[in-house]
């Protein structure tokens, strides 16, 4: 390439266009599910495929932090949703701990299905975490508390990550619910309907793991 330093202007460019795209995608998408024109579009697809995606793309930022992502997924059936959607979830909630929990922090994405067969998804990190009288306003569009925004002042966002997330879930029918203490983390259970949850013929999840 002639110089090392070329590739590294060009890992800069392609990761900025990467950070721009995003932004716009999520700018796009809070605006087609505020005017009620958001379709999901629906397919098989494996819970394990979703977390693997999104903690791989999560995965070389979190180790520049030497933050520990682990993964504990206790049920991993397939499910009958948006693939780019979940995984879209699944990544803003992995960026949002990544970005918010300090060095040598954890990250965990844990599953069960509970005792009326929805699938429970949670994602638990040792960040900062919010304010319980701030938790609203994080879960409104562009709402960022004041701590969280110098906190993340060199990894600028829209702050459409969390409310867009519980738009996701819910339009699949499922709920979003966020819990935090300051200075202990964050956690967040993603909790999908038994209807898109596909059983084998005896009833169990597709694939069982634990990690």
């Amino acid at each position: 390439m002639g110089s090392p330093r070329y590739e590294e202007y060009i890992n800069d460019i392609y990761n900025s266009g990467t950070h721009l795209l995003a932004l716009i995608n999520d700018v796009l998408d809070i605006s087609k599910v505020e005017a009620g024109n958001f379709e999901l579009q629906e397919d098989r697809v494996s819970l394990d495929a979703i977390v693997d995606t999104a903690m791989r793309m999560v995965k070389d930022h979190s180790q520049n932090k030497n933050i520990v992502l682990l993964s504990r997924l206790h049920a991993t059936p397939d499910l009958w949703c948006d693939r780019r959607v979940m995984i879209q979830v699944m990544l803003n909630l992995l960026g949002n701990a990544v970005k918010f929990t300090p060095e040598r922090g954890r990250i965990t994405v844990e599953s069960l299905l509970n005792s009326e067969g929805c699938l429970e998804i949670t994602i638990t990190d040792t960040g900062i975490g919010i304010a319980m009288e701030d938790i609203p306003l994080v879960m409104k569009p562009f709402g960022q508390v004041r701590e969280s925004a110098e906190t993340a002042a060199a990894e600028p966002g829209t702050g459409l990550g969390l409310p867009l997330s519980k738009s996701f879930i819910e339009k699949h029918g499922g709920y979003f619910t966020l819990t935090s203490e300051v200075g202990i983390g964050t956690r967040v259970t993603l909790t999908l309907p038994a209807s898109r949850v596909i059983l084998d013929e005896h009833g169990e999840d597709s694939v069982i793991t634990g990690v």
